[in-house]
């Protein structure tokens, strides 16, 4: 699941997003952010500020496939029975 959504898609900045990822790292918990890449701001501003924000809080950066524990590819197949997880 996703449960960090950027807002690039209706309009919000990359400021305002920052201030979301921000806040849902500080819950200590794992989280699978919503971004686009077809919003030029996303590529080029907020993607590199969230790889060095985790960076510098010491959060591990994984695959959605190795967030939800897919080591056998299901999840990249399209049919993804999940592991009851909602957290990484």
């Amino acid at each position: 699941t996703n449960d960090v959504d950027s807002g690039d898609w209706n309009g919000q900045s990359a400021a305002q997003s920052q201030q979301k990822f921000q806040q849902a790292g500080a819950g200590g918990n794992g989280h699978i952010p919503l971004m686009h890449e077809t919003y030029a701001s996303t590529v080029q501003t907020l993607t590199p500020w969230l790889i060095n924000w985790a960076k510098q809080n010491n959060l591990k950066l994984v695959t959605v496939a190795e967030c939800l524990d897919d080591a056998g590819g299901m999840y990249q197949a399209g049919s993804f029975t999940g592991n009851g997880q909602s957290t990484c």
